[in-house]
C-alpha cells in the first residue's frame, strides 16, 4: 500500500519523526526497508548541530514512499534512502560555516575514503590551509598503513587553525594525533594486544626517538613477554654501533616468533635470539658493499677459524670485486705458514675494493699487509717483533746447518760408494781368512 502524495511538507524535528514512525507502524504501513531508514534518521539527526536541526530539508525514501520534513529555511539538505539494500544518511550543506559546524560538532567516520573526502571538500570550500593539507597529508600517508584492527578500532584527531577535527571507527582501541605545529602521527595504543599487532605489521622508523618509544612501550605492558623485551633491549644496545650504511635505513620491519626478533629491510637481515636465558645479535647481509663497511668498522678477530668462515660469507655475497677472493686466499695460505709466535700476536691489514680490513690477535705487534696492486696480490711483512726476528734468524741457521750437514753427508755417502768396488775385492779375496779368525773373534768377545 502507498500513501497519497504530501500536500505540504511535515516540520522536521526529533518529536515529529517518532510520531510519523509510530503513526506508519499502527497503520502498517512500515516496510523493513522505510523502518531502518528511519531508525538512521533518528540516530544521526540528534547528533547535528542545532543551525542545521533548525534549518533543513530532510526526505526520508523508500521504493514504497517518499517523505519529507522540513524546519526554518530547508537550507540544509538532508535524504535518507536505501542503496542496494542498506539505509544511507547523506547531507548537503549550502554553506561554508554550516559545512565546518557540521564538521567540528561531531566525530566523523573514519575510513581512509571518508578523509580523502573531507580534504576534497575542504578544499573546494576554500577552508584547506596549508597547515591543515600537511595534517591531511600526514594522516593519508601513514593510516592506510596501520592494521585493520587499528583502522576499525581508532580515535583521530587533527589540532589545526584553532580547530580540532574528530574521526571514530569502532571501539576506539587507539588514539591517533596530528598537530599542525609539527605535522607528526602519533598513536597511543590502549591495549597491549594492538601495540603488538602495529609494532609487528608495518615498517618502523629506525630514529632513536622511535626506538626508545617501542622500548617504554614494551616496558609498560605486563602481557608482553620478557624474552621480547630482552631482544630488543640487545637490539637497542647494539645496533647504533652498526656502521652509518645500515644506521641509514629508514625503516624496518619486525618480527616475533616468540624465540626470535627479527628486523628486516631488503638485503639486510638483524636478528636477536633468545636461548639459553640469554639473547644473542646477529647481522646478515646480501650484499658485498654492506659487509665490508661492517668488516671496516672494527677489528676482527686473526684466527684461522674466523678468516675460513669470513672467506666463506664474501662467497655467498652479491656484488664482490674480481680478486677479494683471491686476496683472502693469500692471506690465509701465507699467514698461516708463519710462525706460531707471530700468528698470535699479530694485525693483519687486507686491502681489497675501498678501504682497509684489518684483523688482529694479541696485542698486534707484528704487521702483515695483503694487498692488491695491477691486478695482482701481494703478501709483505711490515713489521717484526724482536722475538719473531730472533726465531727468524735462529730458523735459518739451523735451516743453513742442516743444508750443509745434509750435503757434507751426501758427499761423504757419494765417497763411500766409490769405493765398494775396491771393499769387495778385499773381502772376497781375503773372506776365506775372516773365517778362520770368527773363532778367535768370538773367544775374545
Amino acid at each position: 500500500m502507498c500513501l497519497k502524495p504530501q500536500k505540504e511538507p511535515l516540520k522536521l524535528s526529533i518529536e515529529s519523526l517518532r510520531k510519523v514512525q509510530a503513526q506508519l507502524e499502527s497503520k502498517r504501513l512500515m516496510t523493513p526497508m522505510l523502518r531502518r531508514c528511519f531508525e538512521l534518521a533518528l540516530k544521526q539527526f540528534p547528533q547535528e548541530p542545532q543551525c542545521v536541526q533548525d534549518n533543513a530539508q530532510m526526505v526520508i525514501a523508500s521504493q514504497m514512499m517518499e517523505l519529507k520534513f522540513v524546519s526554518g529555511e530547508g537550507e540544509c539538505k538532508i535524504k535518507v534512502s536505501s542503496a542496494e539494500g542498506c539505509p544511507q544518511y547523506k547531507v548537503g550543506e549550502p554553506t561554508k560555516s554550516m559545512y565546518l559546524d557540521r564538521l567540528l560538532h561531531q566525530p566523523q567516520l573514519l575510513t581512509t575514503e571518508n578523509l580523502k573526502n573531507i580534504k576534497k571538500t575542504l578544499e573546494t570550500w576554500g577552508s584547506l590551509s596549508e597547515e591543515m593539507e600537511l595534517c591531511f597529508e600526514e594522516v593519508l600517508k601513514e593510516f592506510p598503513q596501520e592494521t585493520l584492527c587499528v583502522r576499525s578500532n581508532a580515535y583521530l584527531v587533527i589540532h589545526c587553525d584553532g580547530m580540532e577535527l574528530r574521526f571514530v571507527s569502532g571501539e576506539r582501541k587507539c588514539e591517533i594525533a596530528v598537530c599542525s605545529s609539527e605535522p607528526r602521527y602519533r598513536v597511543k595504543e590502549l591495549t597491549a594486544e594492538v601495540f603488538l599487532e602495529r609494532l609487528l605489521s608495518r615498517p618502523q622508523r629506525l630514529s632513536m626517538e622511535n626506538l626508545q618509544r617501542i622500548r617504554k612501550g614494551l616496558a609498560s605492558w605486563t602481557e608482553i613477554s620478557t624474552e621480547l623485551r630482552a631482544c630488543f633491549n640487545l637490539f637497542l644496545e647494539k645496533f647504533p654501533n652498526e656502521p652509518a650504511c645500515i644506521q641509514e635505513i629508514p625503516t624496518m620491519n619486525m618480527k616475533w616468533d616468540g624465540t626470535r626478533l627479527q628486523f628486516l629491510e631488503g638485503d639486510l637481515t638483524v636478528t636477536v635470539t633468545w636461548l639459553n636465558d640469554k639473547a644473542t645479535y646477529n647481522v646478515q647481509v646480501k650484499t658485498w658493499a654492506i659487509y665490508q663497511e661492517m668488516l671496516k668498522l672494527s677489528e676482527q678477530p686473526l684466527s684461522k677459524e674466523n678468516l675460513l668462515m669470513v672467506r666463506q660469507k664474501v662467497r655467498n655475497l652479491q656484488g664482490v670485486p674480481d680478486k677479494v677472493e683471491d686476496v683472502f686466499n693469500m692471506a690465509i695460505e701465507k699467514f698461516f705458514a708463519e710462525q706460531e709466535v707471530l700468528q698470535n700476536n699479530a694485525k693483519l691489514v687486507m686491502k681489497c675494493d675501498v678501504g682497509e680490513i684489518v684483523f688482529v690477535s694479541g696485542k698486534g705487534e707484528n704487521i702483515v699487509d695483503v694487498y692488491l696492486s695491477d691486478g695482482k696480490v701481494y703478501y709483505k711483512n711490515l713489521q717484526e717483533t724482536t722475538e719473531v726476528k730472533f726465531l727468524k734468524t735462529l730458523m735459518d741457521i739451523i735451516s743453513s746447518l742442516w743444508e750443509a750437514l745434509i750435503n757434507n753427508m751426501v758427499k761423504r755417502f757419494s765417497e763411500f760408494l766409490e769405493l765398494l768396488p775396491t771393499i769387495g775385492k778385499y773381502m772376497v779375496k781375503h773372506f776365506p781368512e775372516f773365517l778362520k779368525l770368527l773363532p778367535l773373534i768370538g773367544k775374545y768377545m
